[in-house]
């Protein structure tokens, strides 16, 4: 007898966690994962500003997420290890922090390893548009 689908039990929305410490205890925050910022990197003279994330928002958009900042980051070349330079990666990863988001969309392409490299400094996903 083949099991009956009719009766499926409804999946609960999974939320990855961040570990605070308050007053020596430690407390699971849910990050907000639909809630991303957009990156862009303008490069060798390129000229961007925040109206230019406007296809990457609807995009963005019709996938259901709620983007809460535009921000465009200014470099002569990118960085090898993290595309932007390490500067901008901490000040980003402190944002972060302080508003507990889960995912980081960028408006280009960037390389596996910085990509991986991103992740564990913000320990968020990254995510790239499609070209």
């Amino acid at each position: 007898m083949v099991p009956s689908h009719s009766h499926r039990v409804p999946r609960r929305r999974w939320f990855p966690l961040k570990h605070q410490y308050v007053a020596n205890h430690r407390i699971r925050t849910p990050l907000i994962p639909n809630a991303p910022p957009l990156l862009a990197v303008a490069t060798q003279g390129e000229r961007l500003e925040a109206h230019d994330l406007d296809e990457l928002d609807a995009l963005a958009r019709s996938a259901g997420l709620e983007p809460v900042m535009r921000e465009v980051l200014r470099r002569s070349r990118p960085d090898p290890g993290l595309y932007l330079g390490s500067g901008a990666a901490e000040r980003i990863a402190d944002q972060l922090r302080t508003a507990r988001i889960g995912l980081v969309l960028f408006d280009h392409p960037i390389s596996a390893i910085q990509q991986r490299n991103l992740e564990r400094l913000w320990k968020v996903q990254v995510a790239t548009a499609p070209n």
